[in-house]
């Protein structure tokens, strides 16, 4: 004869079977996978050479240009300046003719190495015409230091053709600007006017010219191919 069990002996037993089912059954959840994110890609900062605006016929003549022009400029107010300073004794005798053969010499070289590129194979005649009309100009710079030295020397001659190539080199000048000039600015028509009291050791250059050297003719261009 079977004996019946009590009924909370029959609960607690059923709770242990799930129990069991349920251990043996649960699967432990999956672990997720790590979230991965791509940074976007940094733009591109845009080069300067992409922006540029493009350069009109050949860069290198037109360097060449800008460069004689604008050392042409600065040598024919450099050598002013000078000679207003030599007005004041602000040089000794030895420093003013090392100042003038300085500027005579930058202004030599150039002259010589524009008349070289003026007979280079292959240019055309405006590009002749116009780097002679540059060396004519570096002529006329170099002139200028050669009346200045004169006058310092005591030859009051050179005085006239001091300010005669003065004024020639700025109407040259004036020809490679953008805006009009209407008169002929202070450092064209400087004249020395003081005689130092010490007088400076002669320069190196060669002589100045004995009358008014004929100055350059307008260009034809100031653009080279």
């Amino acid at each position: 004869m079977l004996r019946r069990c009590s009924a909370p002996l029959v609960f607690a037993a059923l709770l242990m079977v799930n129990a069991a089912a349920s251990a043996q059954t649960l699967v432990p959840p999956a672990t997720p996978a790590p979230l991965v994110v791509t940074p976007a890609p940094a733009a591109q900062a845009a080069s300067p050479l992409d922006t540029a605006t493009e350069v009109e016929g050949d860069p290198i003549s037109e360097t060449l240009m800008t460069t004689t022009i604008a050392f042409l400029n600065q040598s024919y107010v450099s050598i002013g300046v000078l000679a207003d300073a030599a007005g004041k004794d602000a040089y000794t005798g030895d420093e003013l003719a090392e100042m003038i053969d300085l500027h005579h010499s930058l202004a030599e070289q150039v002259e010589e190495q524009l008349r070289v590129l003026a007979k280079t194979p292959g240019l055309d005649a405006e590009d002749v015409a116009a780097v002679n009309d540059l060396a004519k100009l570096a002529q006329l710079n170099k002139w200028q230091c050669e009346a200045l030295a004169g006058v310092y020397g005591g030859d009051e001659s050179k005085e006239k053709i001091w300010q005669q190539l003065r004024e020639a080199a700025y109407t040259e000048l004036a020809k490679y600007s953008d805006e009009e000039e209407t008169e002929t600015p202070a450092a064209a028509a400087t004249t020395p006017t003081t005689t130092p009291t010490t007088t400076p050791a002669a320069p190196t250059t060669t002589a100045a010219p004995d009358k008014t050297p004929t100055t350059a003719g307008a260009p034809t261009t100031t653009k080279a191919k």
